[in-house]
């Protein structure tokens, strides 16, 4: 069930990206990434291995790119 309902927010938002309008796929990209970067973040306390620190430090580092990127968005000249 954990593995499961961690991917949930990820689907979720590849699908409302194809069918939102440009104002709600920002704020919901903006919206999730952050708060799944807390939450990868809180997975991370008390970790001792290595590799999962890593892991977990380049999705959170994806995952701020990913707000960056969604908050410089313009909106398309037509």
């Amino acid at each position: 069930m954990g593995r499961k309902a961690a991917t949930i927010p990820g689907l979720l938002t590849i699908v409302v990206s194809l069918i939102a309008g440009h104002t709600w796929n920002r704020r919901l990209n903006i919206v999730v990434s952050i708060i799944y970067a807390l939450a990868v973040i809180g997975g991370c306390i008390g970790e001792t291995w290595i590799y999962y620190l890593v892991g977990s430090l380049i999705e959170v580092v994806l995952l701020v790119m990913i707000a960056k990127s969604a908050r410089d968005w313009r909106t398309a000249a037509i």
